[in-house]
């Protein structure tokens, strides 16, 4: 499993996010818990393998609702470099073993994220042991049916886990988003 120190950032509010006079690179905290580490993090994230990806993914939700969702988002995104834009429905993964990422959000960009989907291009027989290996420790309830489990965990800002052959499927607990 991945570092905590590199995630450590996703979970950090500055106090000076939306103060008009000061910015976040005021903040000595935010600078600590940012650099290097926003930029390995993002950086393991586009080199990793499927398996490592997936756990990561389930895993930075799993105790704790990641501020700084985002910038997984923004990572998948490729440059336009007609336009000078970020193009949201692409894939800058090294292995190209996924579909872009389907963020479900509250309202626009960056008000809080209620589901993500991770779809394989190939099938995964291998990911619901990923997927229990990723929730190991915490208490869910899991319901099988040939093609799909469905776990639901217990004090965690992840409300479900929809796992198939094909996709996994992270619902956000509402009650966990920070606006």
């Amino acid at each position: 499993m991945i570092d905590k120190k590199l995630t450590e950032w996703l979970y950090y509010i500055t106090p000076y996010r939306d103060a008009l006079d000061i910015g976040e690179l005021k903040d000595p905290k935010y600078l600590e818990l940012n650099f290097p580490y926003k930029y390995q993090f993002t950086d393991y994230l586009l080199e990793c393998s499927l398996k490592e990806f997936v756990s990561v993914m389930i895993w930075i939700f799993r105790d704790r609702y990641p501020y700084e969702y985002s910038t997984i988002q923004v990572l998948q995104a490729k440059k336009d470099e007609k336009n000078d834009e970020l193009l949201f429905n692409t894939n800058k993964r090294k292995l190209q073993d996924i579909e872009p990422l389907d963020f479900e959000e509250v309202g626009n960009f960056d008000l809080g994220l209620l589901s993500l989907k991770i779809k394989f291009k190939q099938p995964q027989i291998s990911v619901f042991n990923w997927v229990e290996q990723a929730i190991k420790g915490k208490t869910f309830e899991k319901i099988e049916s040939p093609e799909t489990s469905v776990y639901s965990v217990s004090e965690s800002p992840i409300e479900k886990l929809e796992v198939t052959k094909n996709h996994v499927f992270i619902k956000i607990k509402e009650d966990y988003l920070i606006y």
